[in-house]
Protein backbone atom coordinates (compact mmCIF):
# COMPACT_ATOMS: atom_id res chain seq x y z
CA UNK A 1 0.00 0.00 0.00
CA UNK A 2 1.50 3.65 -1.02
CA UNK A 3 2.31 5.91 1.89
CA UNK A 4 2.83 9.53 1.80
CA UNK A 5 3.14 12.38 4.00
CA UNK A 6 0.06 14.44 2.97
CA UNK A 7 -2.81 13.54 0.21
CA UNK A 8 -4.66 16.34 -1.41
CA UNK A 9 -8.26 15.77 -2.23
CA UNK A 10 -8.74 17.40 -5.38
CA UNK A 11 -6.13 19.26 -7.39
CA UNK A 12 -7.95 22.77 -8.23
CA UNK A 13 -6.27 25.98 -7.69
CA UNK A 14 -6.35 25.86 -3.81
CA UNK A 15 -5.44 22.19 -3.56
CA UNK A 16 -2.26 23.19 -6.19
CA UNK A 17 -1.27 25.53 -4.02
CA UNK A 18 -1.32 23.53 -0.77
CA UNK A 19 0.41 20.48 -2.51
CA UNK A 20 2.92 22.86 -4.07
CA UNK A 21 3.94 24.63 -0.70
CA UNK A 22 4.05 21.04 1.43
CA UNK A 23 6.23 19.43 -1.16
CA UNK A 24 8.47 22.34 -0.84
CA UNK A 25 8.85 21.83 2.80
CA UNK A 26 10.12 18.34 2.35
CA UNK A 27 7.00 16.30 2.25
CA UNK A 28 5.57 13.35 -0.13
CA UNK A 29 2.99 15.01 -1.73
CA UNK A 30 0.17 12.80 -3.63
CA UNK A 31 -2.48 15.19 -5.03
CA UNK A 32 -5.79 13.42 -6.18
CA UNK A 33 -8.19 14.35 -9.26
CA UNK A 34 -11.28 13.38 -10.06
CA UNK A 35 -11.49 14.43 -13.71
CA UNK A 36 -8.76 14.30 -16.56
CA UNK A 37 -7.56 17.53 -16.07
CA UNK A 38 -6.30 19.56 -13.46
CA UNK A 39 -7.74 22.96 -12.36
CA UNK A 40 -11.56 22.52 -10.32
CA UNK A 41 -13.02 25.95 -11.61
CA UNK A 42 -10.54 27.37 -12.90
CA UNK A 43 -9.84 25.43 -16.57
CA UNK A 44 -9.88 26.72 -20.31
CA UNK A 45 -11.61 24.02 -22.36
CA UNK A 46 -12.96 23.98 -25.48
CA UNK A 47 -16.48 24.68 -25.57
CA UNK A 48 -17.38 24.76 -29.55
CA UNK A 49 -14.96 23.58 -32.04
CA UNK A 50 -12.18 25.88 -32.30
CA UNK A 51 -13.00 27.97 -29.38
CA UNK A 52 -11.70 27.72 -25.83
CA UNK A 53 -12.42 29.69 -23.57
CA UNK A 54 -12.38 29.49 -18.83
CA UNK A 55 -15.29 27.72 -18.99
CA UNK A 56 -15.84 28.68 -14.62
CA UNK A 57 -13.83 31.70 -13.31
CA UNK A 58 -12.50 34.44 -15.48
CA UNK A 59 -10.92 36.96 -13.76
CA UNK A 60 -7.80 37.55 -12.70
CA UNK A 61 -7.28 39.24 -9.35
CA UNK A 62 -7.69 37.66 -6.13
CA UNK A 63 -4.28 35.57 -6.74
CA UNK A 64 -2.12 36.16 -3.56
CA UNK A 65 1.34 38.03 -5.28
CA UNK A 66 2.87 35.69 -2.60
CA UNK A 67 2.28 32.85 -4.32
CA UNK A 68 3.05 33.85 -7.85
CA UNK A 69 6.86 34.74 -6.66
CA UNK A 70 7.09 31.73 -4.17
CA UNK A 71 6.03 29.15 -6.40
CA UNK A 72 7.80 31.20 -9.81
CA UNK A 73 4.23 30.79 -11.82
CA UNK A 74 5.72 33.13 -14.11
CA UNK A 75 8.77 31.53 -15.22
CA UNK A 76 5.96 28.61 -15.31
CA UNK A 77 3.73 30.11 -17.65
CA UNK A 78 1.83 32.63 -16.42
CA UNK A 79 0.45 35.62 -18.12
CA UNK A 80 -1.77 38.29 -17.17
CA UNK A 81 -3.50 41.13 -19.05
CA UNK A 82 -5.19 43.87 -17.08
CA UNK A 83 -8.60 45.19 -17.81
CA UNK A 84 -8.65 48.26 -19.89
CA UNK A 85 -12.20 49.49 -18.72
CA UNK A 86 -15.93 48.05 -18.25
CA UNK A 87 -19.04 47.90 -20.32
CA UNK A 88 -21.79 47.77 -17.94
CA UNK A 89 -25.66 47.19 -19.65
CA UNK A 90 -28.24 49.05 -17.96
CA UNK A 91 -31.50 48.01 -20.45
CA UNK A 92 -33.35 49.95 -22.33
CA UNK A 93 -30.45 50.73 -24.46
CA UNK A 94 -28.61 51.99 -21.60
CA UNK A 95 -24.77 50.95 -22.22
CA UNK A 96 -21.95 52.90 -19.80
CA UNK A 97 -18.23 52.62 -20.89
CA UNK A 98 -16.13 53.07 -17.82
CA UNK A 99 -11.92 53.56 -19.26
CA UNK A 100 -10.43 54.85 -15.66
CA UNK A 101 -9.86 58.19 -17.88
CA UNK A 102 -11.57 60.78 -15.12
CA UNK A 103 -13.00 63.53 -18.04
CA UNK A 104 -14.52 60.86 -19.79
CA UNK A 105 -16.02 58.75 -16.80
CA UNK A 106 -17.67 62.01 -15.21
CA UNK A 107 -18.66 63.00 -18.43
CA UNK A 108 -20.42 59.50 -18.65
CA UNK A 109 -21.91 59.24 -15.36
CA UNK A 110 -22.71 63.06 -15.87
CA UNK A 111 -25.99 61.62 -18.57
CA UNK A 112 -27.67 60.28 -15.53
CA UNK A 113 -26.67 62.57 -12.11
CA UNK A 114 -24.45 65.89 -11.48
CA UNK A 115 -23.27 64.45 -8.65
CA UNK A 116 -23.12 60.26 -8.62
CA UNK A 117 -19.79 60.81 -10.06
CA UNK A 118 -17.90 61.97 -7.39
CA UNK A 119 -20.10 59.56 -4.57
CA UNK A 120 -18.49 56.99 -6.75
CA UNK A 121 -14.78 58.26 -6.27
CA UNK A 122 -15.82 58.73 -2.55
CA UNK A 123 -16.74 55.43 -2.16
CA UNK A 124 -14.07 53.96 -3.77
CA UNK A 125 -11.60 55.61 -1.89
CA UNK A 126 -13.29 54.53 1.89
CA UNK A 127 -13.80 51.28 0.12
CA UNK A 128 -9.44 51.43 -0.45
CA UNK A 129 -8.88 52.27 2.85
CA UNK A 130 -10.86 49.80 4.35
CA UNK A 131 -10.24 46.92 2.53
CA UNK A 132 -6.59 47.59 3.41
CA UNK A 133 -7.20 46.08 6.69
CA UNK A 134 -9.44 43.43 5.22
CA UNK A 135 -6.26 42.65 2.78
CA UNK A 136 -3.97 42.41 6.01
CA UNK A 137 -5.87 39.54 7.29
CA UNK A 138 -5.67 37.41 4.35
CA UNK A 139 -1.95 36.35 4.86
CA UNK A 140 -2.87 35.76 9.23
CA UNK A 141 -4.10 32.65 10.48
CA UNK A 142 -7.80 33.48 11.33
CA UNK A 143 -8.55 33.08 15.27
CA UNK A 144 -10.03 29.79 16.29
CA UNK A 145 -13.14 30.48 18.57
CA UNK A 146 -11.99 27.66 20.78
CA UNK A 147 -8.17 29.05 21.05
CA UNK A 148 -6.18 29.92 23.51
CA UNK A 149 -3.58 32.85 24.04
CA UNK A 150 -2.37 32.48 20.17
CA UNK A 151 -6.16 33.23 18.87
CA UNK A 152 -6.16 36.05 21.04
CA UNK A 153 -3.38 37.56 20.07
CA UNK A 154 -3.85 37.25 16.46
CA UNK A 155 -7.70 39.23 17.24
CA UNK A 156 -5.81 41.68 18.55
CA UNK A 157 -3.62 42.32 15.69
CA UNK A 158 -6.85 42.68 13.68
CA UNK A 159 -8.31 45.33 16.14
CA UNK A 160 -4.69 47.06 16.72
CA UNK A 161 -4.70 47.27 12.82
CA UNK A 162 -8.32 49.30 13.01
CA UNK A 163 -6.71 51.57 14.77
CA UNK A 164 -5.62 53.71 11.96
CA UNK A 165 -8.90 53.82 10.47
CA UNK A 166 -10.85 56.91 11.40
CA UNK A 167 -14.09 56.71 13.36
CA UNK A 168 -15.88 57.50 9.84
CA UNK A 169 -14.09 54.32 8.34
CA UNK A 170 -14.40 52.37 11.13
CA UNK A 171 -18.32 52.72 11.14
CA UNK A 172 -18.21 52.10 7.57
CA UNK A 173 -16.64 48.93 7.87
CA UNK A 174 -19.06 47.79 10.94
CA UNK A 175 -21.72 48.92 8.53
CA UNK A 176 -20.43 46.88 5.07
CA UNK A 177 -20.47 43.80 7.85
CA UNK A 178 -24.81 44.10 8.46
CA UNK A 179 -25.97 46.67 5.60
CA UNK A 180 -27.56 45.46 2.98
CA UNK A 181 -26.46 46.09 -1.15
CA UNK A 182 -30.59 47.75 -1.51
CA UNK A 183 -29.66 50.07 1.32
CA UNK A 184 -26.13 50.81 0.51
CA UNK A 185 -26.54 52.13 -3.22
CA UNK A 186 -29.80 54.04 -2.26
CA UNK A 187 -27.12 55.94 0.40
CA UNK A 188 -24.64 56.95 -1.92
CA UNK A 189 -26.25 57.06 -5.63
CA UNK A 190 -29.22 59.35 -6.49
CA UNK A 191 -29.91 57.75 -10.04
CA UNK A 192 -31.42 54.66 -10.48
CA UNK A 193 -28.75 53.46 -13.77
CA UNK A 194 -26.01 53.66 -11.34
CA UNK A 195 -27.68 52.01 -8.61
CA UNK A 196 -28.37 49.62 -10.45
CA UNK A 197 -24.85 49.47 -11.71
CA UNK A 198 -23.29 49.04 -8.06
CA UNK A 199 -26.19 46.87 -7.16
CA UNK A 200 -25.30 44.13 -10.15
CA UNK A 201 -21.56 43.68 -8.79
CA UNK A 202 -22.85 42.94 -5.39
CA UNK A 203 -25.01 39.41 -7.19
CA UNK A 204 -21.70 38.15 -8.14
CA UNK A 205 -21.17 34.87 -5.93
CA UNK A 206 -23.84 35.77 -3.70
CA UNK A 207 -26.98 34.14 -3.24
CA UNK A 208 -29.32 36.33 -1.64
CA UNK A 209 -31.93 38.93 -2.21
CA UNK A 210 -30.05 42.59 -2.61
CA UNK A 211 -31.92 43.23 0.90
CA UNK A 212 -30.23 41.05 2.41
CA UNK A 213 -27.85 42.09 5.66
CA UNK A 214 -24.52 41.69 4.94
CA UNK A 215 -25.00 41.82 0.91
CA UNK A 216 -22.97 45.37 0.46
CA UNK A 217 -19.41 42.85 1.35
CA UNK A 218 -18.56 42.24 -2.61
CA UNK A 219 -18.32 45.73 -2.87
CA UNK A 220 -15.28 44.89 -1.63
CA UNK A 221 -14.23 42.88 -4.33
CA UNK A 222 -13.65 45.54 -6.63
CA UNK A 223 -10.44 47.20 -4.18
CA UNK A 224 -9.00 43.64 -3.64
CA UNK A 225 -7.66 42.96 -6.36
CA UNK A 226 -3.86 43.22 -7.29
CA UNK A 227 -1.93 42.52 -10.39
CA UNK A 228 1.67 42.62 -11.56
CA UNK A 229 1.64 44.50 -7.86
CA UNK A 230 -0.60 46.92 -8.62
CA UNK A 231 -3.56 47.37 -6.38
CA UNK A 232 -6.79 47.70 -7.02
CA UNK A 233 -6.36 46.11 -10.59
CA UNK A 234 -7.79 43.03 -12.13
CA UNK A 235 -7.11 41.23 -15.57
CA UNK A 236 -7.42 38.22 -17.44
CA UNK A 237 -4.84 35.51 -17.61
CA UNK A 238 -3.74 34.52 -21.53
CA UNK A 239 -4.89 31.59 -22.23
CA UNK A 240 -7.72 31.31 -19.28
CA UNK A 241 -7.75 30.87 -16.19
CA UNK A 242 -6.48 26.65 -16.81
CA UNK A 243 -3.30 28.50 -17.68
CA UNK A 244 -3.22 29.42 -13.90
CA UNK A 245 -3.78 26.13 -12.80
CA UNK A 246 -1.39 24.79 -15.26
CA UNK A 247 0.98 27.08 -13.49
CA UNK A 248 0.06 25.77 -10.54
CA UNK A 249 0.38 21.78 -11.70
CA UNK A 250 4.07 22.61 -13.23
CA UNK A 251 5.55 24.37 -9.82
CA UNK A 252 3.65 21.82 -7.72
CA UNK A 253 5.55 18.69 -9.61
CA UNK A 254 8.80 20.52 -9.88
CA UNK A 255 8.32 20.54 -6.13
CA UNK A 256 7.81 16.76 -6.07
CA UNK A 257 4.37 16.41 -5.71
CA UNK A 258 2.93 13.29 -7.73
CA UNK A 259 -0.38 14.31 -9.35
CA UNK A 260 -2.94 11.58 -10.47
CA UNK A 261 -5.58 12.17 -12.25
CA UNK A 262 -9.20 10.38 -13.66
CA UNK A 263 -8.54 9.15 -9.92
CA UNK A 264 -11.94 10.13 -8.08
CA UNK A 265 -11.84 9.59 -3.89
CA UNK A 266 -14.88 7.95 -2.75
CA UNK A 267 -13.97 8.05 1.16
CA UNK A 268 -11.27 9.47 3.52
CA UNK A 269 -9.99 6.77 5.79
CA UNK A 270 -10.92 8.00 9.61
CA UNK A 271 -9.02 5.96 12.05
CA UNK A 272 -9.20 7.13 16.26
CA UNK A 273 -10.02 10.49 15.52
CA UNK A 274 -7.37 11.23 12.59
CA UNK A 275 -7.98 11.45 8.82
CA UNK A 276 -5.17 8.72 7.82
CA UNK A 277 -5.35 7.91 3.97
CA UNK A 278 -8.32 7.88 1.39
CA UNK A 279 -10.03 5.22 -0.56
CA UNK A 280 -10.38 5.60 -4.57
CA UNK A 281 -13.62 4.43 -6.04
CA UNK A 282 -11.42 1.67 -7.82
CA UNK A 283 -10.73 0.44 -4.56
CA UNK A 284 -7.32 1.30 -4.23
CA UNK A 285 -6.56 3.15 -0.47
CA UNK A 286 -3.76 5.34 0.29
CA UNK A 287 -2.23 5.92 3.33
CA UNK A 288 -0.81 9.42 4.74
CA UNK A 289 -0.13 11.69 7.81
CA UNK A 290 -2.08 14.24 6.52
CA UNK A 291 -5.42 14.22 4.18
CA UNK A 292 -6.25 18.41 2.78
CA UNK A 293 -9.51 18.29 1.07
CA UNK A 294 -9.87 20.81 -1.90
CA UNK A 295 -13.69 19.80 -2.08
CA UNK A 296 -16.84 21.64 -1.10
CA UNK A 297 -17.93 21.78 2.44
CA UNK A 298 -21.22 19.23 1.80
CA UNK A 299 -19.07 16.70 -0.59
CA UNK A 300 -16.20 17.19 1.95
CA UNK A 301 -18.04 16.18 5.22
CA UNK A 302 -21.19 14.85 3.74
CA UNK A 303 -19.92 11.97 1.61
CA UNK A 304 -16.03 11.88 1.66
CA UNK A 305 -16.13 10.97 5.53
CA UNK A 306 -18.32 9.28 7.68
CA UNK A 307 -20.98 11.00 9.94
CA UNK A 308 -20.50 9.07 12.98
CA UNK A 309 -16.71 10.48 12.94
CA UNK A 310 -18.34 13.72 13.10
CA UNK A 311 -19.81 15.49 15.83
CA UNK A 312 -24.14 15.26 15.52
CA UNK A 313 -24.74 19.13 15.59
CA UNK A 314 -21.51 20.09 12.41
CA UNK A 315 -22.93 17.66 10.13
CA UNK A 316 -26.05 19.53 10.94
CA UNK A 317 -24.73 22.77 10.68
CA UNK A 318 -22.63 21.73 6.94
CA UNK A 319 -26.20 19.70 5.79
CA UNK A 320 -28.02 23.19 5.83
CA UNK A 321 -25.72 25.62 4.21
CA UNK A 322 -26.94 26.33 0.90
CA UNK A 323 -25.17 27.04 -2.04
CA UNK A 324 -25.92 29.02 -4.94
CA UNK A 325 -25.73 32.10 -7.15
CA UNK A 326 -27.77 34.85 -8.50
CA UNK A 327 -25.76 35.14 -11.53
CA UNK A 328 -24.64 33.28 -15.14
CA UNK A 329 -22.66 33.16 -17.34
CA UNK A 330 -22.12 32.12 -21.13
CA UNK A 331 -19.46 31.67 -23.69
CA UNK A 332 -20.17 32.64 -27.47
CA UNK A 333 -18.31 31.68 -30.64
CA UNK A 334 -18.70 34.99 -32.63
CA UNK A 335 -17.29 35.70 -36.30
CA UNK A 336 -15.93 39.02 -34.94
CA UNK A 337 -16.11 40.87 -31.85
CA UNK A 338 -19.56 42.55 -31.06
CA UNK A 339 -20.56 45.98 -32.37
CA UNK A 340 -22.12 48.05 -28.51
CA UNK A 341 -25.43 50.00 -29.35
CA UNK A 342 -24.22 53.03 -27.32
CA UNK A 343 -20.53 52.80 -27.16
CA UNK A 344 -18.98 55.29 -29.95
CA UNK A 345 -17.46 53.14 -32.73
CA UNK A 346 -13.94 54.66 -32.03
CA UNK A 347 -13.84 52.95 -28.26
CA UNK A 348 -15.15 49.60 -28.78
Amino acid sequence: MNSYDAIVVGAGHNGLVAAAYLARAGMKVLALERRDLVGGAAVTQEFYPGYRNSMASYSFGMFRPEIIKDLDLKRHGLETVAYRGAVEFLGNGNTILLTGDDDRDRATIGRYSNRDYEAMKKLRRQLERVGGIIREQWMREPPALKGGMSSIMGGLQTLLSMRHLDEDDRHFLSQMFTTSAYDLVHRWFESAEIRQLYAGHCQTGNFATLRAPGTALPFFMNVLGELDGVRNKWGIAKGGMGSVTGALAAAAREAGVEIRLSAPVERIVVENGAARGVRLESGEEVRARFVLANTDPKRTFLKLLDSKDLDEDFVQDIAALKFGTGTFRMNLALKSAPVIAGIAEADQ
